[in-house]
C-alpha cells in the first residue's frame, strides 16, 4: 500500500464545502473581460480571479463537493479545470477563510495588539497610531467637504496653480529650509507633518463620503520612504468613479494647504508658509506619480477600469519577451479593452518602463554610492556638532539627515530579507521533494 504524501492534507472528493456566514462577495466594476470578485473575511480584502473566482460563484448557489463544483464548471466551458485543479483551489480557498468544510467552525486568530509592528503590501513595516473609532466624528464632519463636482473642478486650478507657483519659486524654497532658524524649522516640521497626516484623513474623510468605512491612520517604510497611511481597503466596494474620489481625497488636501499657506505668506511674508506652500506642493506632485501605488497610480487603474495595473504590467511585459523570443503565451487581457482604453494604456505602459529603467539607474548609479560615500562622513559630523554645540540646530538637522539617509536603506534590507526568506523557503521545498522521490521512488505525488 502506498501512501500519498502531497495529497494527505487535501479535501476528498466527497467534501462538502460553504461560503462561512461573515464572508462578504461583489463584482469588481473593471474594463477586463473576466471581472474579478472582491472578498471580504474578517476585514481581510481579496481579488479573487480565474479558477477560484469561478468555484466561488458555484459555491454561492449552495453547498457543493469538489465533483460536483468539477462537474458544475464542465458545463460552463470547454476547457473547464480539472478534479484536482478543482480540489488544489478549493484546499486554498479554505485555508483562506473563503469557504469552509460544511459543518466545520472557523478558528478566528485572537487580534493581535494594534501597537505590534506589521508588514503588508508595499510596506515594509507599519504601526496604526489612530483607531476607526477615534477618528470617525471627524471624518463624518469632513466628509461634507468632498462633494465629486467640486473636487473635479477645484482640483485641476489648485494644480496649475502650484505649478506655476512651483515653476517660479519651488527649487529655491525647498533649498532655503536648511537656513531656518531653530523656532522656523521646527514650526516647518510640525505643519509639515501635520500636512501629511492631513491627506490621508482627506482620503479616510473622502470614504465616509461615498458611503463605507475607512480603517485606521497609521504610520510605516512605503516601499523605501518613511510615510503615513490610511487603510481605505473597504473603497474596493465602490464602483470605479467612486473609488477615484477616494483615490484623489489626499491630494485634494494637500493642494488645498499649499494654496492656504501660500495665501497666509502673501498676507503676512512668513517665510515659513512660502516653504510650506512648496513643500505641500511637492507632496502633491510625488503623490500624484502614477507609476509607484500612490495616489496617481490609484486614479490611473480606476480610470482605465484595471484593478491592477502593476500585475498588468507584469503581464504584458512577460508576453512581450515570450513574443521576442518566439515562445507560445497567452495574450494579456488589456488587449481585449476598447481601442480608446487600449492606447491609453499602451501610452502609460512605455512611460512606465521608461520610469523603472530610470530610477534603476537612479538608485544603483547614483544614490547607492553617495549613500556609502556620505553615512561615514554624516556620522562623524554629529559627533563633532554634538561635542561643541550639544543639541543645536545645526546638529539636530545632521539628525534628521541621517535619518532620512537610513529610512530607504533599511526599506531595501526589509525588502531583501523577504526576498530571501521566500526564494529559501521554495528551494528547501523542492529539495525536500527530490529527497521523497530519491527515498521513496514508487510512492505517487500529487495524484
Amino acid at each position: 500500500m502506498s501512501t500519498n504524501f502531497a495529497s494527505a492534507s487535501l479535501i476528498p472528493l466527497d467534501g462538502v464545502v460553504a461560503i462561512p456566514d461573515g464572508v462578504e462577495l461583489g463584482e469588481f466594476e473593471t474594463s477586463l473581460s473576466d471581472n474579478p470578485l472582491w472578498v471580504c473575511v474578517r476585514g481581510k480584502h481579496f481579488q479573487v480571479r480565474g479558477t477560484a473566482r469561478e468555484v466561488i460563484l458555484c459555491v454561492r448557489q449552495g453547498s457543493r463537493t469538489i465533483s460536483e463544483i468539477s462537474a458544475e464548471l464542465a458545463k460552463n466551458k470547454d476547457d473547464s479545470p480539472s478534479v484536482e485543479e478543482v480540489r488544489e483551489t478549493v484546499q486554498r480557498l479554505t485555508s483562506s477563510a473563503i469557504l469552509q468544510r460544511d459543518g466545520e467552525e472557523i478558528l478566528v486568530e485572537p487580534r493581535k495588539s494594534r501597537w505590534r509592528l506589521r508588514s503588508a503590501g508595499y510596506f515594509a513595516t507599519y504601526v496604526p497610531i489612530l483607531s476607526q473609532e477615534f477618528l470617525r466624528p471627524i471624518t463624518t464632519r469632513l466628509a461634507v467637504l468632498f462633494s465629486p463636482y467640486w473636487m473635479a473642478r477645484l482640483i485641476p486650478l489648485l494644480l496649475l496653480v502650484q505649478i506655476i507657483f512651483w515653476w517660479k519659486s519651488g527649487p529655491r524654497l525647498i533649498g532655503s529650509i536648511g537656513s531656518l532658524n531653530q523656532s522656523r524649522f521646527f514650526l516647518f516640521l510640525m505643519f509639515n507633518y501635520c500636512g501629511l497626516f492631513l491627506h490621508e484623513l482627506g482620503h479616510a474623510a473622502a470614504c465616509i463620503r461615498c458611503g463605507v468605512k475607512h480603517g485606521p491612520i497609521g504610520f510605516g517604510i512605503y516601499l523605501i520612504f518613511p510615510a503615513f497611511y490610511a487603510d481605505v481597503t473597504d473603497a474596493w466596494r465602490l464602483p470605479n468613479r467612486q473609488r477615484m474620489v477616494v483615490d484623489a481625497g489626499g491630494v485634494y488636501v494637500t493642494l488645498a494647504l499649499a494654496w492656504s499657506a501660500l495665501i497666509v505668506f502673501l498676507i503676512t511674508g512668513n517665510s515659513v508658509a512660502e516653504i510650506l506652500a512648496a513643500v505641500y506642493g511637492m507632496t502633491a506632485f510625488f503623490s500624484l506619480n502614477p507609476f509607484l501605488r500612490m495616489d496617481g497610480y490609484w486614479l490611473v487603474s480606476d480610470g482605465l477600469g484595471i484593478p491592477n495595473l502593476m500585475a498588468m504590467n507584469r503581464e504584458v511585459t512577460e508576453w512581450a519577451l515570450n513574443r521576442l523570443f518566439r515562445h507560445r503565451s497567452r495574450s494579456p487581457q488589456v488587449l481585449a479593452l476598447p481601442r480608446k482604453q487600449r492606447r491609453l494604456y499602451a501610452v502609460y505602459y512605455v512611460f512606465f518602463l521608461a520610469f523603472i529603467l530610470y530610477g534603476t539607474y537612479k538608485f544603483y548609479g547614483w544614490y547607492v554610492p553617495r549613500l556609502v560615500h556620505a553615512y561615514p562622513q554624516l556620522l562623524e559630523t554629529i559627533r563633532g556638532m554634538y561635542r561643541l554645540y550639544g543639541w543645536s540646530h545645526s546638529t539636530i538637522a545632521a539628525v534628521f539627515r541621517l535619518v532620512f539617509s537610513t529610512v530607504p536603506a533599511l526599506g531595501i534590507l526589509i525588502y531583501t530579507w523577504r526576498f530571501l526568506q521566500r526564494t529559501l523557503g521554495s528551494a528547501g521545498r523542492a529539495a525536500w521533494k527530490i529527497v521523497q522521490r530519491r527515498l521513496f521512488p514508487d510512492v505517487g505525488y500529487g495524484t
